[in-house]
């Protein structure tokens, strides 16, 4: 029987880094996130919220750079994803200016 064990570390990060795009849009970029241990990537959970002012910015997509169909939970003024993977995981976010 082939069984995969789940590692669940615990980190903890406030960033506030948001991109200023050419088109005026703004992205933020978090990660990667992995695991790994000589030739292969431990399975890892990974739970990220993003809180952003919901009157000055609005969420337009996400895209992670992952074989991943991950799709974020919504509310007013943040965007969440809870997802497990294998391997490395860089989440972009995009969002819009509200004028």
């Amino acid at each position: 029987m082939n069984q995969k064990s789940w590692i669940f570390a615990c980190n903890t990060a406030q960033v506030g880094i948001f991109y200023l795009n050419p088109d005026k849009t703004f992205t933020l970029v978090s990660g990667p996130y992995h695991l790994k241990f000589l030739d292969g990537y431990y399975p890892l959970h990974v739970s990220f919220a993003v809180t952003y002012p919901g009157d000055r910015l609005r969420f337009t997509e996400m895209k992670p750079v992952h074989p991943l169909d991950m799709h974020p939970m919504l509310q007013a003024g943040k965007v969440s994803i809870d997802t497990f993977f294998e391997g490395r995981l860089i989440i972009k976010m995009n969002f819009q200016a509200i004028e």
